[in-house]
């Protein structure tokens, strides 16, 4: 399913952190994140680290932060769409709509910092990559 990402207005979006959780939640709909996440955090060392530790549903959460400062981010609601092709037929589309721009990631995982082949740690190799690639 072909999709698009729709980033007008993006310079006037709100500033956002992602807060990057590796669970399963089976719900899609609102939620009253403020009454499970706690919303202080701490700053403990580990090693030569300082991470941030937030506790969910009393789950010690042990953050890390993601260097996406050369880079835009921007969190992003999906919306599926009916559209019509070059030969009339009808399809659906994935529209993406910009709803913040994100400004620091964090990374969280259970009791430790994420481990370093965690998918979303992994982000910062890819940043490093395009970095490569858009210098020649």
């Amino acid at each position: 399913m072909p999709g698009r990402l729709d980033l007008t207005n993006c310079n006037e979006l709100p500033s956002a952190t992602a807060s990057v959780i590796s669970v399963s939640i089976r719900y899609s709909g609102d939620a009253a994140v403020n009454d499970y996440f706690e919303a202080s955090s701490t700053k403990e060392s580990i090693g030569e680290k300082t991470v941030d530790v937030r506790n969910f549903r009393g789950l010690k959460l042990v953050g890390q932060q993601m260097k996406v400062e050369s880079h835009d981010a921007y969190l992003v609601k999906k919306n599926e769409v009916v559209c019509q092709d070059e030969d009339e037929n009808i399809t659906t589309s994935n529209l993406y709509h910009a709803i913040a721009k994100v400004d620091n990631v964090v990374v969280y995982g259970h009791d430790s910092t994420p481990s370093t082949n965690d998918k979303w740690t992994l982000v910062s190799e890819w940043i490093e990559l395009s970095d490569i690639i858009h210098e020649i």
